[in-house]
């Protein structure tokens, strides 16, 4: 009770949960790996604009994916889900390779069309 003289403190309990340390390591592995493929791209391409072109795009397609996901995906309830599953999170992992590679194969059809010259 709390007379309005006394300041009040209020004390939060957090109980140990083994879920969340494991989205900590997670976490910790899904920014590594991005880490990781930005340098590599930017070490293969040799462009810190395109590498950061590259990555936007990955970036912006999971983004999408997931308001799709979340506002017009149709379930039993109506639409869109409010859970962030596990396969959810594994995704940025797909995404990420596929953009990743996507960005390769633009950047060597760039490259082999400066080579070949075709008349018109």
């Amino acid at each position: 009770f709390n007379d309005g003289n006394t300041p009040s403190i209020a004390y939060n309990y957090v109980k140990y949960d083994p879920m969340q340390e494991l989205v900590a390591q997670d976490l910790a592995k899904i920014v590594i790996s991005i880490s990781f493929v930005f340098c590599y791209m930017w070490f293969s391409l040799g462009s810190f604009f395109v590498t950061c072109c590259g990555m936007l795009q990955i970036f912006s397609s999971f983004f999408y994916t997931l308001l799709i996901y979340r506002f017009l995906w149709p379930n039993p309830d109506g639409y869109g889900y409010d859970y962030f599953t596990l396969f959810c999170g594994l995704a940025m992992f797909v995404i990420l390779g596929i953009g990743a590679d996507d960005i390769f194969v633009y950047w060597d059809t760039w490259q082999a069309s400066e080579v070949e010259h075709h008349s018109t």
